[in-house]
């Protein structure tokens, strides 16, 4: 099973929780988190929750410009992959309408 999940405006009390029950569920051996500003607590309780296994991600320009051209890189070729996403779900289609608009 492929989920998708956003969460716009969530409080971070609530979100620690999913992040660390979808962790824990699917053995994920590695967790990226946005540390930007109010971020960055939120990444520190779970890397405490899930030592060794999070990977902060502080947003620069640098970094964001980084991480544009690598994913660029993946898409040019042939390297991303996405699962069909369930259609009733609203995260998915969110997400594919900004792959879709996703240019050089």
């Amino acid at each position: 099973m492929v989920g998708w999940r956003t969460w716009t405006g969530a409080a971070q009390a609530a979100l620690y929780g999913e992040v660390k029950a979808l962790a824990e569920h699917w053995a994920a051996r590695y967790v990226v988190i946005d540390a930007t500003g109010v971020g960055a607590g939120l990444a520190s309780f779970l890397e405490k929750a899930l030592p060794g296994r999070v990977l902060p991600f502080v947003f620069t320009q640098k970094s964001k410009s980084d991480l544009g051209w690598r994913f660029l890189a993946l898409v040019e070729t042939g390297r991303f992959k996405v699962c069909a996403p369930d259609a009733a779900s609203a995260a998915a289609g969110g997400i594919l309408r900004e792959l879709r608009s996703c240019q050089a």
